[in-house]
């Protein structure tokens, strides 16, 4: 009795046999296709939560690599970060996060144009309807 052939290795044989070329590279081309959509559902949720109203400023080269990196955790080795010991972490943030600020300055000398620089529109909206709201009750 004849080992089973697989209907991989049936379209291979036929590919190769020469008699139909076409064909077993269609079939390949179907089989590729997804049988169901979670798997696109997955890295639509994923995107869906890296992308929110406080980081509505992220390019689409960053979504794209957050996505790709929480999909594929392999091609992340977490062994290969430097430790940072205790109480040097200031020493290693990036010069662009750091913000000084003047001891002597008082909030509410801060012109709130200034402030709603730094948070997202939707956010400063979502506070102006809320505030509306309120004031209408």
């Amino acid at each position: 009795m004849a080992a089973k052939e697989t209907v991989l290795d049936f379209w291979k044989r036929l590919e190769h046999s020469g008699q139909y070329r076409i064909i077993p590279k269609a079939v390949r081309v179907l089989f590729s296709i997804p049988v169901s959509s979670c798997q696109i559902e997955r890295d639509f949720s994923v995107s869906g939560a890296m992308v929110s109203a406080q980081r509505t400023s992220l390019s689409g080269d960053t979504i794209d690599m957050g996505i790709f990196i929480n999909r594929n955790p392999e091609f992340v080795n977490l062994l290969q970060c430097e430790e940072i010991p205790r109480g040097q972490h200031r020493f290693h943030k990036p010069s662009n996060l750091l913000v000084g600020i003047d001891p002597d300055l008082y909030m509410d000398d801060v012109n709130p144009d200034i402030l709603a620089e730094f948070v997202s529109s939707t956010s400063i909206s979502r506070e102006f309807n809320e505030e509306e709201e309120k004031s209408a009750l």
